[in-house]
C-alpha cells in the first residue's frame, strides 16, 4: 500500500509539510512520482504546442522540418522532437537543441 499524497504541501528548506506535519520519506517519494507525472505531462503539452508537426526549426547549422514528437518515459530529462532535414535525414533530437523559426525565416 503507497503512502496517501497530501493535496496540498509546503517546502521549507529541506523539509517537506502537509497537513500540519511533516511528511515521512514514503510520502515524499509518492508525491514525488505524482510530480513526475504531472512534469512529463505539462512538458509534452507544451512541446506539442510550441513545436507542432510541420513547424519549421533551426538544428545545428541547418534547418529542419519538424514530423514527431517522442513522449519520454519517467526518469528521462525531457521528450523529443522527430525532425527531418533538407537533406532527408530524420533525427530525433532535445527541443533545447532547436530553434523554432519563423516564417521569415525559412530559407
Amino acid at each position: 500500500m503507497s503512502a496517501p499524497r497530501p493535496q496540498e504541501f509546503t517546502l521549507e528548506g529541506d523539509a517537506a509539510y502537509a497537513d500540519g506535519r511533516q511528511l515521512t520519506g514514503n510520502e515524499i517519494d509518492a508525491l514525488a512520482r505524482s510530480l513526475e507525472q504531472v512534469r512529463l505531462t505539462t512538458w509534452w503539452r507544451e512541446l506539442r504546442r510550441d513545436y507542432p508537426v510541420g513547424c519549421r526549426v533551426q538544428w545545428t547549422t541547418q534547418q529542419a522540418e519538424v514530423i514527431g514528437h517522442n513522449y519520454a518515459r519517467p526518469g528521462q530529462p525531457a521528450h523529443r522532437l522527430r525532425i527531418r532535414t533538407r537533406r532527408g535525414d530524420e533525427i530525433t533530437v532535445y527541443a533545447s537543441d532547436v530553434v523554432r523559426l519563423r516564417a521569415s525565416e525559412v530559407e
